[in-house]
């Protein structure tokens, strides 16, 4: 769903249940996720500056796919 959306993980090894995306642009997809009122992820820079242009998901087998879906296209909308 994710990279449909042009949206792709910051890094390529196995994970369980949160991972990281790249994204050119984490504040705004920050916010179109809110204004869709999702909760996109934590956005990695403030702590991590080599990861300004990160931000760290976190998912489970509660989130059903619709979510994922509006969750994907929320981010993807913030970074046009």
């Amino acid at each position: 769903m994710l990279e449909g959306a042009g949206i792709r993980r910051r890094f390529s090894g196995p994970f369980f249940n949160e991972f990281t995306l790249k994204l050119p642009n984490p504040p705004a997809a920050l916010e179109a996720a809110e204004r869709n009122q999702i909760l996109a992820g934590v956005p990695l820079g403030d702590d991590y500056p080599d990861l300004s242009d990160s931000l760290l998901v976190a998912v489970t087998e509660m989130n059903r796919d619709d979510e994922f879906t509006r969750l994907a296209a929320a981010i993807a909308g913030g970074q046009r």
